[in-house]
């Protein structure tokens, strides 16, 4: 089965490369399509699979399409996205498919299948992207057809149907529409209780014209970027918006994002909110479920 996936063309090479969704370009030997030039930050932007459709979203480096400074973009046939001064990668094509597999493991968030995957099962369930020999499970794809080695069992095809028994926890593979893969806003337009303001969170308790409590620092600064965001982001995307221009290793990037989400989710549940406002889908993307959301 095809995946969702921009195929690129760097300026000057012939050479075409498909990033899919949830798949980044940039210095890092980790990018679907790296680019060795040191003015491309490692994770520089990222293919998402939005709705009906495509976009590019910048993450720790500038994106520019036409001159004018972005920080995503739809992405089409000619699309050329200007990641430094004059150095360009176009996009040629976009490939989406009827339909794409996503995984229902042990309770957590439904998760596209869109590059190699590793499934744990202790000390919690949880999904992450690569390989580790010492996981659950392992998936990926080859030449379209997605596999998986569960163990040293027998290595297996997935086409959409599948079910597993990992320990004490199921995996279900399943085929869904690929406009219905994609991430939607969240928010609908029930009465506002919390709301981004600049680099803060407020959140209104009871009614909206009462005074509300700001949460703010980095808590509040990632509280604001996904309510701008509609709710749900890549958490490179949050970190390049919230630590703009920020030289230090993903791994340490990744640190004060976590820590920073831990302590949005406590402020959270000091107002009253469940624990499940703020989480995380196992496959990077982060989450924010405003109170008239909740059902």
């Amino acid at each position: 089965m095809t995946r969702a996936a921009a195929l690129f063309q760097i300026q000057g090479e012939d050479a075409i490369y498909a990033v899919g969704h949830g798949e980044f370009i940039g210095r890092s030997g980790a990018a679907a399509l790296t680019i060795d030039d040191p003015r491309i930050s490692e994770a520089h932007a990222m293919v998402s699979l939005r709705g009906r459709g495509l976009e590019v979203l910048a993450l720790r480096g500038k994106l520019r399409v036409r001159g004018n400074r972005v920080y995503e973009a739809k992405l089409s046939a000619n699309v050329s996205l200007e990641l430094a001064p004059e150095f360009f990668v176009t996009c040629v094509d976009i490939i989406l498919p009827e339909h794409v597999l996503a995984l229902d493991f042990a309770g957590l968030p439904r998760v596209v299948l869109t590059s190699t995957l590793t499934l744990y099962t202790e000390p919690e369930p949880r999904v992450r992207r690569g390989f580790d020999p010492r996981s659950a499970a392992t998936i990926w794809n080859m030449d379209g057809q997605w596999r998986i080695q569960i163990s040293s069992h027998k290595l297996q095809h997935l086409e959409g149907g599948e079910t597993f028994e990992l320990g004490q926890n199921t995996l279900s593979v399943t085929r869904v529409p690929v406009q219905s893969a994609g991430l939607e806003k969240t928010m609908r337009s029930s009465p506002v209780l919390m709301q981004a303001h600049g680099g803060s969170v407020k959140v209104w308790r009871e009614q909206k014209d009462e005074c509300p409590i700001v949460v703010s620092g980095v808590p509040g600064k990632i509280g604001a970027v996904l309510l701008e965001a509609g709710g749900s982001l890549n958490w490179r995307v949050v970190v390049g918006r919230v630590w703009p221009g920020d030289q230090s290793t993903e791994a340490a990037l990744r640190g004060r994002f976590d820590a920073g989400v831990r302590r949005l989710r406590e402020r959270l549940v000091q107002l009253g909110l469940p624990p499940e406002t703020v989480r995380l889908d196992g496959a990077g993307s982060v989450i924010l479920i405003p109170p008239g959301d909740h059902v």
